[in-house]
């Protein structure tokens, strides 16, 4: 996940849960100023009720009435005698009209549907908060029953709820977007400095150009990231100079060494064991010389210094690679069986597809039985070639690594047992090639056929 990604999620986060906690604040604010709002209204109704009651008790005999206001408000009381009053009540309930009790005289009138109904409409549940207490004035109790409607309270804080939940999603939206967009804003000569050094290569001999930034810390991360760059540019150029170097030097005495065994073997009454001997260091001298020059071209294919790469039809390739081996697939009386298809084409430098099919027919020859046979095929973006041969004698997992078998490593070459010295590097170079270049290589052994197939 981007970084970008991951702060505007964080932000997400936090800004919802600012907003959720700050509107449930302002939720339960509201909601505690409407009771005490109605608290206040029950205590005033109570004092001026208690306070009328305590002017004319001479005059009352006794009480019993319910009075109902325009706004929606009401109360009642009757005088009685009560052993166990109990403590005041607040409550909240829902009626159908301003609540009266039962038998009590009212002057409460219900809601009327004005509109032209064959019935009158029945009055909607209303919410309201009732009080009931017992007052004591000169030795009298009366009960006192107070309801205020609630609707238009309930009608506030449902608009907070509403309003409080819009707002927080358009509050959600328009920060979400403003701080990804400010991100991408601030990270953007972060981005062009990944951009510079992703298509920075060592081959280009330029030093490292990293653009500027009105922000500290990428201006110290462009300078610490030339300063790594430039080292590495000393090492590579470092390694490289000493790979070209060892690899040309040690020709020379190689070729010396191989002049003189030639020389030596090449002389009249020579001592057969001599002659042995100088054999073996003649064939030491050339598998040293061939093992420097394939490890001086793998180290160029991946300093990735073959970079002519063009659009290459197959078939003709394909068919120059088996004529170069149709001789050694003679001498050994290799049957091979081309089924290649024309328009089949591959992006590649022309030196190492030449070097890739080489390998291939090269291992497919090298590794085969007098007698056996070969099997090419090309078509649209599959090659594979297949060679019978015995199975491998070391793990299958190693095949495309460097130096597989122990030491130099030998392989049997076909049914009369005898060894012959294999550098291990074939399929190294192809494995190379082909992940530099993004084919893919694959290998199975089925029915004492070894194939190899390459996919682009």
């Amino acid at each position: 996940m981007k970084l970008i990604t991951k702060t505007t999620w964080l932000y997400l986060f936090i800004i919802t849960l600012v907003l959720a906690l700050g509107g449930w604040l302002i939720y339960q604010e509201t909601r505690q100023r409407t009771e005490k709002a109605v608290e206040r209204y029950f205590a005033w109704r109570i004092d001026r009720t208690m306070g009328w009651l305590e002017r004319h008790e001479d005059e009352i005999d006794t009480l019993d009435f319910a009075r109902n206001n325009a706004d929606n408000r009401s109360y009642q009381v009757r005088s009685g005698h009560w052993a166990n009053p109990g403590p005041d009540r607040i409550f909240d309930t829902l009626m159908r009209e301003e609540p009266v009790i039962a038998g009590w005289s009212s002057t409460l009138s219900l809601e009327k549907n004005v509109l032209s109904t064959p019935e009158p409409a029945e009055p909607e549940l209303k919410p309201y908060r009732g009080f009931r207490g017992i007052r004591e004035i000169n030795g009298r109790q009366y009960e006192m029953q107070i309801y205020r409607s609630m609707e238009l309270e309930s009608q506030i804080l449902n608009q907070t709820v509403a309003t409080l939940s819009y707002g927080l999603v358009t509050l959600t939206i328009l920060l979400l977007l403003s701080s990804y967009l400010l991100s991408r804003f601030l990270w953007r000569p972060f981005y062009r400095t990944l951009e510079v050094i992703r298509q920075y290569s060592f081959r280009q001999e330029v030093p490292l150009q990293l653009p500027g930034s009105s922000t500290h810390e990428f201006n110290e991360l462009n300078s610490l990231f030339t300063q790594m760059t430039e080292r590495l540019e000393h090492d590579y150029r470092n390694i490289k100079e000493y790979t070209e170097n060892i690899s040309h030097e040690i020709q020379t005495p190689l070729a010396i060494i191989r002049a003189k065994t030639e020389h030596l073997i090449n002389s009249e009454n020579a001592d057969p064991d001599k002659m042995r001997n100088l054999g073996s260091i003649h064939e030491a001298c050339s598998t040293l010389s061939r093992l420097s020059r394939t490890l001086s071209l793998i180290s160029k294919i991946d300093n990735q210094e073959f970079n002519n790469a063009q659009q290459i039809e197959l078939k003709p390739t394909v068919e120059q690679t088996l004529f170069r081996f149709k001789e050694l697939a003679e001498l050994k009386d290799i049957e091979v069986t081309a089924e290649l298809e024309e328009g089949v084409a591959v992006r590649l430098d022309p030196y190492l597809l030449d070097l890739l099919l080489g390998n291939l027919m090269k291992n497919a020859v090298h590794h085969n039985f007098h007698g056996g046979k070969i099997w090419i095929s090309l078509r649209p973006h599959h090659f594979s070639i297949a060679n019978t041969g015995e199975p491998l004698d070391f793990d299958r997992e190693k095949l495309f690594e460097r130096f597989p078998r122990n030491g130099m490593g030998c392989a049997r070459n076909g049914a009369n047992g005898r060894s012959r010295a294999s550098l291990g590097l074939g399929l190294a170079i192809v494995k190379k090639i082909s992940e530099l270049n993004n084919i893919r290589v694959g290998y199975a052994y089925e029915k004492n056929l070894h194939e190899f197939s390459l996919s682009f």
